[in-house]
């Protein structure tokens, strides 16, 4: 563990995303303040986290706004060492009072181990830009420049690459805060732990330690999604014979099953956003075209027909309980299935009698008239898919992001995977016990949480790009 933090100083002009990019780096919603108005950050602020065996410290400070008064300001100093002289106008009071916010920013940044510079690259490069970059290497420490929105329509990479490198920026690279590319993440990590590798040997280490720390949050992430699949799968609403006889009553008990379907895939959905660190306002779906292959609401997908006939296209043959010895298909009804009666004596005695397992059951019922009501394969692989790409969507937006996003859910998973899942999740039919009473409740159960760890891997390969 390193003695002390590695103090990395983010600076930048005001509203140039440097709040923003600390919060979407740690993950830390409530960290700073954000606003469409300028100089919303008026102090220094640290947010210290651990990366790997590397104590890491992310420093906000205020925005740049006029720094060109400064540079002629330190111009006129004799000091011929520039951080000397950087130290010494910092100390003229006129400047505390005047242009505070320069002041605490260059402050920090003197006492910095890395200063990473946040630029917008949709502003043109203007005097007071280059000004900053002149006080800024006179603090002599290594300078990484991160240009923020480089894909928008008006951005101008490019010139802000080739002025950065004439002023002594160390590297340059383009992220956007808002949209995380984790390879650009990745690339950040790698900068930083190669030009600080000499002041602190342990920040060597800074991609290997975020990679990890990503492909842990990403495995935890699909073991939420996992345990929601185990457990709309196992569960089962069993209707009477009455019940089942009664158009009313039956279709009542379907409409609660759905209800009851939604509020469970609608609350692990919440926990994967909290899971990976965004606001609850990142929940609010981009309701488009299904034609499109995106959807809104959840009822849209999970018992939409055309959803689910595109599901049920990719799986081979089916999970249809009991075809294995001539019982047929159940009567699909947009995603759930309800078993149909027709005695069949005595062949219920010996099936029953091994505990009810699914086919068993369902032999039953078909003797005493009761109908199961559960979930189709083609609904939760469309359930899983849809998931997989929340997760993925969260693990690439930034906490600047504002509005809805779009939700990938037709064609988005991979046939094989597909088959994988519901021939691991099928056991789980015949577990009604493993359905949680609340959302992400934990039954207890070994084997649940054994077949929950298990669905990982054919979740993995879910979604075939991301949304």
């Amino acid at each position: 563990m390193a003695d002390r933090p590695l103090r990395l100083v983010v600076v930048g002009h005001v509203n140039a995303g440097k709040t923003t990019l600390i919060r979407s780096l740690a993950r830390q919603p409530g960290f700073g303040s954000v606003s469409v108005q300028p100089a919303s950050t008026d102090r220094i602020e640290p947010l210290h986290l651990t990366l790997g065996d590397a104590q890491l410290a992310w420093v906000d400070t205020p925005g740049f706004e006029d720094p060109i008064a400064l540079c002629e300001r330190y111009a006129r100093l004799a000091q011929p060492a520039p951080a000397e002289r950087l130290k010494a106008l910092l100390g003229q009071p006129e400047v505390v009072v005047e242009q505070a916010g320069e002041w605490r920013s260059l402050g920090a940044a003197l006492e910095s181990d890395a200063i990473v510079l946040v630029v917008d690259s949709v502003e043109l490069v203007l005097p007071k830009h280059r000004g900053t970059l002149e006080l800024l290497r006179a603090c002599g420490r290594p300078v990484v420049a991160v240009l923020n929105r480089p894909g928008h329509p008006a951005a101008r990479p490019d010139e802000w690459a080739e002025v950065l490198a004439g002023h002594g920026v160390n590297e340059v690279l383009r992220l956007d805060a808002f949209a995380l590319d984790p390879a650009a993440v990745q690339a950040l990590m790698r900068a930083l732990g190669g030009l600080l590798a000499g002041r602190q040997p342990l920040a060597g280490g800074l991609e290997s330690a975020w990679k990890a720390d990503r492909d842990r949050r990403h495995e935890a992430g699909l073991a939420l999604i996992a345990d929601t699949v185990v457990s709309l799968a196992a569960r089962r609403e069993t209707l009477s014979k009455a019940d089942a006889a009664d158009p009313v009553r039956k279709q009542q008990a379907i409409d609660r099953f759905r209800r009851a379907v939604i509020a469970e895939a609608e609350a692990c959905e919440h926990r994967l956003i909290a899971h990976h660190g965004l606001p609850p306002e990142a929940s609010r779906p981009q309701a488009t075209n299904l034609v499109d292959g995106v959807a809104g609401r959840w009822e849209d997908d999970l018992f939409n027909a055309e959803v689910l006939k595109d599901a049920g296209g990719k799986l081979a043959g089916g999970a249809a309980l009991g075809a294995a010895i001539g019982l047929g298909a159940d009567v699909a009804l947009a995603g759930l299935s309800l078993g149909a009666g027709a005695a069949l004596g005595a062949a219920v005695g010996s099936i029953a009698s091994q505990g009810l397992a699914p086919t068993g059951r369902k032999l039953l019922n078909r003797v005493t008239g009761q109908l199961d009501l559960t979930l189709e394969d083609a609904a939760l692989v469309v359930l899983a898919g849809r998931l997989t790409a929340v997760q993925e969507a969260m693990e690439r937006r930034g906490h600047g992001a504002s509005g809805p996003w779009p939700r990938t859910v037709v064609s988005a998973f991979d046939p094989a995977a597909a088959e994988a899942l519901v021939r691991l999740v099928t056991p789980a039919r015949g577990h009604p016990e493993w359905a949680a009473a609340a959302p992400g409740e934990d039954t207890g159960d070994p084997a649940r949480r054994k077949l929950v760890a298990r669905l990982a891997g054919p979740l993995g390969q879910l979604p075939r790009s991301p949304p």
